[in-house]
């Protein structure tokens, strides 16, 4: 049998680069895209074939899926993963920012699974893969534009998933926790920009707090590899999860939501999120 092919997008680090590193390390055919391409050359060096790729426009999207086709002939999974965080409160982030995100997150993500389900459905075979996130069942202060994304990501993904299910194709949704990556270097640079706004006033000492509570749970948080084992399962399960949740606080936040609602999650959060240090 023919190696499986996998794609990758926001390949160049994190959660994409490790979960691109475990593929090849299992034998998998593995096509990865970045804006950062010099962040990929690594993988490469260990076979991955790699691409300039800006999941915002289309013509990117499409030559990057079309290239996969092209060399194998199919494509058996993709995991979209390319993605970053808004952070500052809602009065003091500028929409087109938070517009701007949500081209990423969610248009982005979309692009790529339009770009992939044709081939899918032709061969009556594939898995699109979401990486969503803990936020987008459980919102936080501080950066609510990022839980909106991915609380859309959560909706969309679960109407495909009814959608295509016919074809043979699945959908799934991973939705990590805290995870130890470069997440707070972009993000933290729009709290910056947050805090600097006309309305930053009056939050400034909840955004100093935050800032702090964000970096050490980020430090505290799971390792990359730990949501490339699940997406790992994700591909090579018959019959795969709708949602994979790893790390504890990942786990921690959907009992929350489920158990205690609105209610309780107005209280703990703020506590977590915003406390004094």
């Amino acid at each position: 049998m023919s190696k499986q092919v996998v794609l990758i997008t926001g390949a160049s680090s994190g959660i994409g680069y490790a979960t691109a590193e475990l593929l090849l390390e299992k034998g998998y055919t593995v096509y990865a895209g970045a804006r950062r391409v010099e962040r990929m050359k690594p993988l490469e060096d260990r076979g991955a074939h790699i691409s300039n790729l800006d999941v915002r426009n289309q013509s990117s999207v499409d030559a990057f899926v079309n290239q996969a086709i092209t060399d194998e002939g199919k494509i058996d999974a993709i995991f979209a993963n390319a993605g970053y965080g808004v952070q500052g409160f809602f009065e003091t982030v500028d929409l087109e920012d938070a517009i701007a995100e949500f081209d990423t997150n969610v248009f982005g993500l979309a692009r790529t699974f339009k770009a992939v389900i044709p081939i899918m459905r032709q061969q009556g075979s594939g898995k699109l893969i979401a990486c969503s996130s803990v936020v987008g069942m459980v919102s936080v202060p501080g950066m609510p534009w990022y839980p909106a994304s991915k609380h859309a990501v959560e909706g969309l993904v679960d109407g495909l998933r009814m959608e295509v299910k016919e074809f043979g194709i699945d959908v799934v949704k991973i939705q990590p926790g805290y995870i130890k990556t470069e997440f707070a270097e972009v993000a933290f640079q729009y709290l910056d920009k947050a805090m600097a706004s006309p309305h930053a006033e009056v939050y400034q000492g909840k955004m100093e707090n935050f800032r702090h509570n964000f970096a050490q749970a980020l430090d505290n948080g799971a390792e990359a590899s730990t949501i490339a084992d699940a997406v790992l399962s994700a591909i090579e399960a018959k019959d795969p999860k709708r949602a994979y949740r790893v790390n504890m606080d990942a786990i921690q936040g959907s009992f929350l939501d489920r158990v205690f609602g609105d209610r309780a999650i107005d209280r703990i959060m703020p506590m977590m999120m915003l406390r004094k240090h």
